[in-house]
């Protein structure tokens, strides 16, 4: 009772205790969640009201990297990762507009694009690589696996394979389905059609001259802030950001090997020749690990290295040479050998897993003269192949025995690649081989590429970024770092932008880290020295402006310079016309003299609708547009074209031959229905972009 009536006087203390105990717990749970309420969550993007999961997106990565990796291919994981969002950013807002438009796929017609009469391309190159005939036959190796002598674990895989190729196709007939709904939707009728045909159906031709716009120097042109914020008024939209961004200046200073280190491997290249001249094979390289060593076996035409090929087909066996000194790196070819050997075979085969003496007795049956087709669909037959021409020189998957017993077989008679014995079911998987015919032995030339790529030494790297750092001891500001600032260092000074989607600094590689720093700093600001991976590069940033989402100010130095030169060629144009017209120009001989030219009247042609004008040039649809119904022989201009000022007359008008090329209704309507389909489907993602606002959280999970 004593107990009790203590725990009761504490009550008030237990209370309090355990309220704030849960009070720490709400709150704690509160902040590990916020990444949800207010931060990406486990959303690598949003894409408007859908979002890109990062579980999924990871997957995707790992799968490219995967691939990447099997073609021996590296590439900046920024980069990668960027083209995997795109692709995901890309398929939901498609995925959206094929559910909102109730777009779907029948079992019947995913069947019949997988297994069935006429089945996708990609599903018979998938049962091919896996030595079947069809897919059908796929389908039944996954999906009734009893029926078969085939490891589990390996079912598992290929059903994986087969789910994602069902998802691919499901995704590509929903597709197709839309295309045939967007072609529809774009319909020509006859005065579309008729217009068409009118458009290009006329040529006229002009006497013109030219003044150039260049024949004006840029200083000799004021354009004031005036002039830069009417345009910007009048053209705002296309100044329109859709995410915020930086404009930034910087420096990426490339790490380069010093005279003495290329100095210091001369005389590692010297000795290593030294010593592959002196040995055997490239045993004297096994602890030099400067060196890569490519010990390849070709014939001559495989060699794509011109000097490597040179080489092997002229030296004696065992010589050595340095045959290139490129970008710092150092090739040394040895050849090792020579042999002739039989490469190009053309053999009939067939895959077989079964009983022992169902092969023997279609094996006998085949040297018996049997067709091949007629034993093509026996049990046990996985699939065949006729006159299939193979080369094995190069193939690394054949192993050496099998490729062997092919090349030096006798043609005309099947035989097993192997001596394998049945299991204890009696079943034996095999493949049978008939040789039908060689081709002439080959050499095949057994060299080795060794290559001394000469890397900066520590002492090299440090005096590098020692002198960088000198340099922004002194340049701590965005404004202090100055082309001429950078100049006098010995840098070069570089300018930019960079968005929470840039996946580098200008074409720097791995700077992603230096993405992120700019997007987490202010203007002013001058950042630390960044090295990317493979220390090829020391890059610093330094943030000039900060521009949020929106529209873009006219003040915005990147805008100013933008309008400047939109404005230039217009500026320059308005003086070469008012200087025209001021001394009282008024026929086109009036013209030529001014502009110091030759009346050109051979050269020129309009059609309406043509991107450019003979003799004259691009950016002309003004004088296009004015040409088509100028009146014959009556002057025109002056007239601004992107590079010039014109004055012209249209000298005569000649039509095609209405019976040489008469107009036809359905021909012209599906000129114009496949032009304006093109449109609409190469401008169709970024439409739904526009209705998909995506913002991108990749430097949320990632910063290199």
């Amino acid at each position: 009772m004593a107990t009790l009536g203590k725990i009761r006087k504490q009550s008030v203390l237990l209370l309090i205790v355990i309220g704030v105990a849960l009070l720490a717990f709400i709150i704690g749970d509160f902040f590990n969640s916020s990444r949800n309420i207010f931060g990406p969550g486990s959303s690598v993007a949003n894409v408007g009201s859908e979002s890109v999961d990062i579980q999924e997106f990871q997957r995707r990565v790992d799968q490219f990297n995967q691939q990447m990796q099997q073609s021996n291919s590296k590439e900046d994981p920024a980069v990668i990762q960027n083209y995997v969002l795109n692709s995901m950013i890309s398929e939901t807002v498609i995925n959206k507009m094929l559910d909102d438009l109730g777009i779907v796929v029948t079992d019947d017609e995913l069947t019949e694009k997988m297994i069935g009469s006429n089945p996708d391309p990609s599903m018979i190159k998938l049962a091919q690589q896996m030595g079947l005939q069809n897919p059908k036959q796929l389908h039944d190796l996954i999906f009734n696996p009893q029926t078969n002598a085939v490891d589990p674990a390996q079912i598992e895989q290929l059903k994986a394979m087969w789910l994602e190729q069902e998802k691919a196709l499901t995704e590509q007939l929903r597709q197709q389905k839309l295309n045939y709904l967007l072609a529809d939707l774009v319909v020509a009728n006859n005065v579309d059609a008729k217009q068409l045909y009118d458009e290009g159906v006329t040529t006229r031709h002009l006497s013109f001259v030219k003044q150039d716009l260049n024949s004006i120097p840029d200083d000799q042109v004021e354009i004031t802030d005036a002039d830069i914020k009417a345009e910007w008024e009048k053209n705002k939209q296309l100044f329109f950001n859709e995410e915020e961004y930086s404009d930034i200046s910087y420096i990426a200073r490339d790490i380069v090997p010093s005279e003495a280190d290329l100095n210091a491997a001369e005389k590692v290249a010297e000795k290593a020749l030294a010593d592959l001249r002196t040995s055997e094979g490239v045993e004297a390289l096994n602890n030099n690990f400067n060196f890569d060593v490519k010990r390849q076996q070709l014939p001559a035409e495989s060699v794509t290295d011109p000097q490597t090929k040179q080489f092997i087909t002229t030296a004696a066996v065992g010589a050595a040479e340095q045959t290139a000194f490129n970008a710092n790196t150092y090739t040394i070819v040895k050849l090792i050998g020579t042999t002739v050997e039989t490469d190009s075979v053309n053999a009939t085969t067939l895959a077989f897993s079964g009983k022992a003496a169902v092969l023997d007795s279609i094996t006998a049956l085949l040297n018996a003269g049997k067709p091949l087709a007629d034993v093509a669909k026996a049990e046990g037959v996985q699939a065949s192949q006729d006159s299939t021409w193979f080369s094995f020189i190069r193939d690394k998957q054949t192993p050496a025995e099998v490729k062997k017993l092919i090349t030096s077989a006798a043609p005309g008679r099947f035989f097993r690649t192997d001596t394998v014995s049945p299991n204890a079911e009696g079943v034996i998987s095999t493949t049978l081989v008939r040789v039908n015919q060689k081709k002439a032995p080959k050499t095949v030339y057994d060299f080795a590429e060794c290559i001394y790529r000469v890397e900066p030494s520590d002492k090299t790297v440090n005096d590098l970024r020692n002198d960088l750092q000198k340099f922004l001891a002194v340049n701590t500001r965005a404004e202090n770092l100055t082309t001429e600032a950078a100049a006098k260092a010995g840098y070069m000074l570089q300018t930019g932008t960079v968005s929470p989607s840039s996946v580098q600094v200008g074409e720097v590689p791995y700077s992603r880290e230096a993405v992120k720093w700019v997007m987490d700093n202010k203007k002013g600001d001058v950042s630390p020295i960044f090295e990317n991976e493979g220390n090829e590069v020391m890059l610093v940033v330094a943030i000039n402006d900060k521009v949020k989402e929106g529209y873009v100010p006219y003040t915005n130095q990147a805008v100013k310079e933008a309008i400047k030169q939109t404005l230039l060629p217009q500026k320059k144009a308005d003086k070469l016309i008012a200087g025209y017209k001021a001394k009282g120009a008024k026929t086109i001989e009036d013209y030529a003299r001014l502009m110091n030219t030759a009346i050109d009247d051979t050269t020129a042609t309009v059609s309406f609708g043509q991107p450019f004008v003979p003799g004259i040039g691009l950016g002309v649809s003004k004088l296009i547009a004015e040409a088509s119904v100028a009146k014959i022989g009556e002057l025109n201009g002056p007239t601004a074209t992107s590079n010039a000022v014109v004055v012209y007359k249209v000298t005569r008008e000649e039509k095609v031959d209405a019976n040489a090329r008469p107009f036809d209704a359905k021909e012209y309507a599906a000129i114009y229905q496949n032009t304006l389909f093109g449109q609409v489907t190469r401008n169709l993602m970024s439409i739904l972009l526009k209705e998909n606002k995506v913002k991108n959280n990749l430097l949320k999970f990632y910063t290199k």
